[in-house]
């Protein structure tokens, strides 16, 4: 339930991202006390505006992620340096986005996967049939894309 008293986040384009990573490391910190699990275990997943955030988060400090799965999103244009290469190299990168989607275009996904492919980043993109929605055939490929990299030996096993 929303409150007035709640904190407003900022918009994503006004941010220095610290808020968000603030909280983010806030709560994979308090998950970890709970949790035995390796940094290199923890994968980002954003949807929409979240896609960007967590893109932006894990290609700014890769060496706290193991990956990024960004859904029906954009890569994040900054003044600052996104990637930090040669880090960046060994995060893995799902780009899953909607033929269909209405709100943002299909170029944007296709987009960063040239970048990210071209910066040296193991990334794959899958187009759906669909447009700016969450549904099963897309849990079920983030669900098989975090498997299989769970399965990769010293890789991630973790979804946040």
């Amino acid at each position: 339930v929303a409150t007035l008293d709640r904190p407003r986040t900022p918009q994503l384009s006004e941010a220095s991202c610290d808020f968000l990573a603030d909280y983010v490391s806030q709560a994979i910190g308090e998950v970890r006390g709970r949790l035995n699990i390796h940094t290199r275990r923890i994968f980002l997943v954003g949807y929409g505006e979240g896609a960007a955030a967590a893109y932006r988060l894990g290609l700014g400090m890769p060496s706290r992620f193991a990956g990024v799965g960004a859904v029906n999103g954009w890569l994040p244009r900054s003044n600052g340096p996104l990637l930090w290469l040669p880090q960046a190299r060994r995060l893995r990168v799902l780009i899953a986005h909607g033929r269909d989607n209405r709100l943002v275009p299909v170029s944007a996904a296709e987009q960063s996967h040239r970048l990210l492919l071209t910066a040296g980043i193991d990334t794959q993109l899958h187009l759906l049939d669909s447009g700016h929605r969450i549904h099963s055939q897309l849990l079920r490929l983030i669900n098989g894309w975090v498997m299989e990299n769970c399965n990769s030996p010293g890789e991630a096993s973790f979804v946040i």
